[in-house]
């Protein structure tokens, strides 16, 4: 085990000076079973903020995002790809557990790697390992070519998680619990402790470093996307649309002028269940 940082400490490594800018959300319900109401509340986030780095309460989880964000028109911190500045890190989850080690140790040797839970039944760890990124990277279509990439090669359980991809991406910091009742010991029913198993912040590298490993193209078209735009303007009768009437997809915010902030429809194949990815 690596000797234990804060979460201040751990920040600063990744973002530098710019650990204020940094979205992180804390929450003590189970990630996978968050009530609908709670959603919003938990997934939402802010600014990380506390200067001693112990920000969140024990017994919480506790996320920060791989990218920093321009404020919105209003000069609120949201989570939004169409207010993205740069990514900073890229995170492999569940390795070890349903992540086979040698597939991943395919990258470069990690700048960490985070024991977020253990799987008692098959008796492995459940880890993320993390790259930070020696220049962070503004091009959002360059990230997202990379991490579709990674989980095309493997990297994600079962070849899909649509929870890894993209630049608002979730993942946990070691400074809190997995509250997930799966994850809690058997014996006690206490949640589980993440913890730092590796911490190497000396280590970063270039994202065509981490692409040329399995030949990912970054400059790749993005297929079916025009622009980065969050805020799709849909006609009353579009399928999507009708669907949200229905209650097939539920609407975490109207926005006005036909704009919606949706659940994702993939959310079961989350590996965390963060709504919004």
């Amino acid at each position: 085990m690596a000797e234990q940082v804060n979460d201040l400490e751990f920040l600063r490594a990744i973002f530098g000076d710019f650990v204020r800018n940094v979205h992180v959300t804390q929450f003590p319900d189970p990630p996978d079973e968050i009530p609908g109401e709670r959603r919003g509340i938990c997934w939402g986030g802010g600014l990380f903020s506390d200067k001693s780095g112990n920000w969140a309460p024990p017994g919480y989880n506790t996320y920060y995002t791989i990218s920093t964000f321009n404020p919105d028109p209003s000069g609120r911190a949201r989570r939004l790809q169409s207010l993205f500045y740069a990514t900073y890190v890229i995170v492999a989850d569940d390795v070890a557990e349903k992540l086979p080690r040698d597939r991943v140790e395919m990258l470069p040797p990690p700048s960490y790697k985070l024991v977020t839970s253990y799987n008692h039944e098959k008796q492995t760890p459940s880890e993320q390992w993390g790259w930070i990124l020696e220049i962070p990277c503004t091009e959002q279509s360059k990230v997202d070519n990379l991490l579709d990439g990674l989980v095309t090669q493997g990297l994600a359980p079962d070849g899909t998680d649509p929870g890894m991809k993209g630049v608002t991406r979730y993942v946990r910091t070691p400074a809190g619990w997995n509250t997930k009742r799966s994850k809690a010991d058997p014996k006690t029913g206490q949640p589980f402790k993440c913890h730092l198993e590796e911490w190497h912040p000396e280590r970063k590298y270039t994202i065509e470093q981490l692409a040329g490993v399995f030949g990912i193209d970054l400059n790749a078209p993005r297929k079916g996307r025009k622009g980065y735009k969050d805020d799709a303007e849909w006609p009353d009768d579009a399928p999507i649309v009708k669907a949200m009437v229905a209650d097939k997809i539920p609407v975490l915010k109207s926005k006005g002028e036909g704009r919606y902030d949706i659940e994702c429809p993939w959310l079961d194949e989350h590996s965390d269940g963060d709504t919004s990815g």
